[in-house]
């Protein structure tokens, strides 16, 4: 600290020897590894592959007139799998707690479905469709190695603003079901996955099977060049993003020293 209306014998620039040499560079900048970014960043994979399943499955329903039920099918048949599993790693009482979480959501969604079905009867499509676009848009920018209540609730508005666009509750009731297994279940499945090191072979078994499922809707709603671009996009978002964000912090640069409050490094 120094006081103005004191003459000193050095120039106000004046810095001390001392205190450059307790400056240090890039102390608390993390070292990232390739495999950890590609596990992280498969995090954002998923949620986009289940994104476009989310959006193509409604409009084979929509627009091809597709039965929901076969897309809860197979949804369900998904979920025994992953429950299956789940279960055989918990104890009686969490399994039974789970079921009866489960329950709950079910019943209450059939409670509710005639409420959703006529939800947005006086709504005009070209708005829904706006909205739900810029809540997938939120959900993704949102979406981290946990299941984020911002990213959840907005996946379940847009499920709902679309379901109601359907014409019978069993529809509605089905469409509902399927994607809170899209958008719950499989991404809590796949983040207790990623944190047993042990099952990585079931966690990349996931991940592949959902983005296969996206380039079979792709391939067979929206044609080969779109079916292209999307899976050049799924291999840009897996390998090319790590790869350029790993790049970018070698131009990371932070300088601290005595001044710096204290930054907490959680392992």
């Amino acid at each position: 600290m120094r006081t103005l209306w004191v003459k000193r014998t050095v120039p106000d620039n004046y810095i001390h020897p001392w205190f450059l040499s307790q400056l240090k560079r890039n102390e608390v900048v993390a070292n990232y590894q390739y495999k950890k970014l590609l596990s992280d960043f498969s995090v954002l994979l998923l949620n986009m592959c289940n994104s476009v399943i989310f959006v193509l499955s409604f409009v084979a329903i929509y627009a091809r007139n597709m039965k929901p039920q076969y897309f809860s099918l197979t949804a369900v048949i998904l979920d025994i799998l992953m429950a299956a599993k789940l279960f055989s790693e918990k104890s009686e009482a969490e399994a039974l707690a789970a079921l009866k979480s489960l329950s709950i959501t079910v019943f209450s969604v059939m409670v509710l479905t005639p409420v959703f079905r006529s939800l947005t009867e006086s709504t005009s499509s070209d708005s829904i469709w706006t909205l739900c676009g810029w809540l997938l848009v939120v959900n993704l920018l949102f979406c981290s190695r946990s299941l984020n209540p911002i990213s959840i609730n907005t996946s379940l508005a847009a499920t709902i603003m679309l379901a109601s666009r359907l014409t019978t509750s069993v529809d509605v009731f089905y469409f509902i079901m399927y994607n809170l297994q899209t958008f719950i279940s499989v991404p809590a499945f796949y983040m207790w996955l990623r944190k047993n090191r042990e099952m990585s072979a079931y966690n990349y078994a996931l991940l592949g099977l959902t983005s296969l499922v996206s380039t079979i809707l792709v391939s067979w709603l929206l044609g080969s060049s779109v079916l292209y671009i999307w899976i050049l996009i799924q291999a840009l978002v897996l390998f090319a993003v790590p790869r350029l964000f790993l790049a970018l912090q070698r131009y990371k640069d932070r300088i601290s020293g005595p001044w710096d409050a204290a930054v907490p490094i959680l392992s």
